[in-house]
């Protein structure tokens, strides 16, 4: 196994000490490179780092980049920073960080007409998590906000200390770190929803579907009762539960019929309309989707370990 590691070792504590003055660049950035192969491909972390920087030069262009099937998380610790986005420019303030796929059509620069631009940052390397990075931007935009202490954050920084230590040696730790790094990511929610609290209309929405689940006919019914919009009602349901609320009610309906199917004799039909679906088919359709397999098979116990609870999140 080869373990190659580049650093330039100047740290954070060189600028709390008066050393680090705002018109210079530190760098303290590690790069992995792993020859061991296994018989599967594992993610890796190719670099993570921290940087402070006042350099006009410094511009990166995703499309003109040499590192293929990469993902880039960077956020901003002090200063600002430039992030193209099509024919858009977002600045980049303390606290926010932004993720692009590379390559990608995207560019981030920095700004001489501000003092600096201090960052930490972790490139990953893997087709497949790089697709659910399109999911994330999707669902929270390429630029998110995070409290320093956000889990995400805090977990980039053990990263970045277990790399300052050597503690990084082989390409399944690696796949490691970078699994643990997306699971948390998916995990936390960005910043400005984090502290918002949570509307009463959507408290009682919640309710009412828990209680009621089985004579709900429609989104309209679920407004109506929350007293709001369908359309506003299903913006903010979304913004707050990650999910419509059908979906949502599927996943209630779904919860009580798999108690129903492993604690009651009741046939599929009975059960089916028991929960609020207008057939058994239907029902069965829908259960599958969810569980992945039959509702008669998940009564049995085939294909499915026995469940006596079933909870979907």
């Amino acid at each position: 196994m080869l373990y190659i590691m580049f650093c330039l070792s100047f740290w954070i504590d060189l600028k709390e000490a008066g050393i680090i003055s705002y018109q210079t660049n530190y760098r303290e950035n590690y790069g992995f490179l792993f020859t061991d192969t296994p018989p599967f491909p594992l993610p890796q972390i190719s670099s993570i780092g921290w940087e402070h920087l006042s350099d006009p030069d410094y511009r990166w262009h995703g499309l003109h980049r040499a590192e293929p099937n990469h993902v880039l998380f960077q956020y901003t610790l002090s200063g600002s920073g430039k992030l193209m986005l099509q024919s858009s420019v977002h600045t980049l303030q303390p606290g926010e960080a932004f993720m692009v796929r590379i390559p990608g059509e995207h560019e981030y620069f920095f700004e001489p007409s501000v003092s600096h631009w201090e960052f930490i940052y972790v490139m990953i390397m893997d087709k497949e998590l790089s697709r659910w990075v399109d999911q994330v931007t999707q669902d929270r935009g390429n630029v998110q906000a995070y409290h320093s202490e956000s889990e995400i954050i805090r977990c980039l920084r053990q990263m970045l200390e277990q790399a300052r230590n050597k503690q990084i040696q082989n390409i399944y730790y690696s796949a490691e770190l970078a699994y643990q790094f997306f699971m948390t990511l998916l995990r936390d929610q960005p910043s400005s929803q984090e502290h918002d609290e949570m509307p009463v209309f959507i408290e009682r929405a919640l309710q009412y579907m828990n209680i009621h689940f089985k004579d709900i006919e429609s989104l309209d019914q679920i407004s109506s009762m929350a007293g709001i919009s369908k359309y506003h009602f299903l913006r903010q349901f979304r913004k707050y539960i990650h999910c419509t609320p059908l979906e949502y009610l599927n996943r209630v309906r779904i919860e009580k019929s798999a108690e129903l199917l492993r604690k009651s004799d009741m046939n599929i039909e009975q059960i089916a309309k028991e929960v609020g679906y207008s057939n058994g088919n239907y029902y069965s359709k829908v259960f599958r989707q969810w569980v992945g397999t039959t509702p008669g098979k998940f009564r049995k116990g085939r294909d499915f370990m026995p469940i006596d609870h079933l909870s979907i999140k």
